[in-house]
């Protein structure tokens, strides 16, 4: 038998004795092409939501990342594997300074930002009542179906209004109704029904978390219903706006073609959102015209002086700009 060259490198002996072949040019380490696009908040933030996650999204996945921050929290990867969100275990304090630090395949990518005051006690709760605050969700951030945000931009902006009608300790309730923009003037659209919305848990005020299993809102002035509905928002101290508002749910669009000039047709935006690359899926009744819509980042200011009044929305066509008759119908 021929036996091996004594000056045969000790690292081929120890490969040959496990059975593995030696290292070639062909099985070395691919570079990474991973790079960070961007990050929510950004780095130097004075504003970041005091619960809101951190975020980083990734040109590419990279399922081994990791996240180490000044708080605790838990990582968690989008479906396609390109955001990396950090949600912190618990609500931040406000106007507090934290850092968190990604690392990946392509190195690390510092984070540092301060939150905002929002998450400040109310400085006065029964205050709330009464007040009116505008929802706007072209100007939210949509996180699905994504490509929506151009979908809203299209069509006219009528955000929804949501009002304070009660508070009873831990719990408020909530009136949803549609609004009128006529150039800086925003009013209540008295010819879209209102939607009252009991139940809203405030025991973390002065942020609120509301859930129905179906509720309709307005979106875009077009009555919409939402299955699954989460509506989230936290009053700022003095009451004059809500900050990090989210509003969730199975979306049924088929009322939505009034906004682009195709009423009655139940399938009108589901078509024009094709042009933006969603497509419908199915709802409860099997229909598939339905979204899952989730929106965040909505700063809602508040409409001084307004109160919603309850209107059901029969018959006042021609009068969205004039208050509720006693009945809580508007006439013509």
């Amino acid at each position: 038998m021929r036996s091996l060259p004594l000056a045969l490198p000790l690292a081929l002996l120890l490969a040959a004795c496990s059975g593995d072949a030696a290292p070639t040019d062909d099985t070395a380490a691919v570079t990474c092409t991973v790079t960070v696009k961007e990050s929510v908040p950004e780095q130097g933030a004075t504003d970041a939501y005091y619960r809101g996650a951190v975020e980083w999204r990734l040109s590419d996945p990279d399922p081994l990342a990791t996240v180490e921050a000044s708080f605790a929290g838990t990582l968690s990867r989008s479906e396609d594997g390109e955001v990396l969100s950090y949600v912190p275990d618990a609500p931040l304090t406000p106007n507090t300074a934290y850092s968190a630090t990604l690392s990946y395949c392509g190195g690390t990518e510092d984070l540092s930002f301060t939150t905002s005051a929002d998450g400040a006690p109310v400085t006065d709760v029964d205050g709330l009542l009464n007040r009116t605050y505008s929802f706007d969700l072209a100007a939210a951030r949509i996180v699905s179906p994504e490509g929506m945000n151009l979908v809203l931009s299209s069509v006219p902006q009528q955000p929804l209004l949501i009002g304070v009608v009660a508070i009873d300790g831990d719990t408020l309730d909530l009136i949803e109704g549609g609004s009128v923009v006529d150039g800086d003037v925003q009013a209540q659209d008295y010819c879209l029904a209102t939607t009252d919305l009991p139940g809203a848990a405030f025991a973390e005020s002065p942020y609120f978390r509301l859930e129905a299993d179906t509720a309709t809102v307005s979106v875009g002035g077009a009555p919409v219903t939402v299955t699954g509905m989460v509506i989230t928002g936290t009053f700022a101290a003095d009451g004059t706006y809500l900050a990090g508002g989210t509003l969730s749910g199975l979306l049924d669009t088929r009322n939505m073609g009034v906004l682009v000039g195709d009423v009655g047709n139940p399938s009108a935006a589901c078509d024009l959102m094709v042009q933006a690359g969603i497509r419908c899926g199915d709802c409860p009744d099997g229909g598939r015209y339905c979204l899952d819509l989730v929106a965040d980042q909505i700063l809602a200011p508040e409409l001084p002086g307004f109160t919603m009044a309850g209107v059901d929305g029969v018959g006042c066509e021609g009068c969205a700009d004039g208050p509720p008759a006693d009945d809580a119908v508007c006439e013509e």
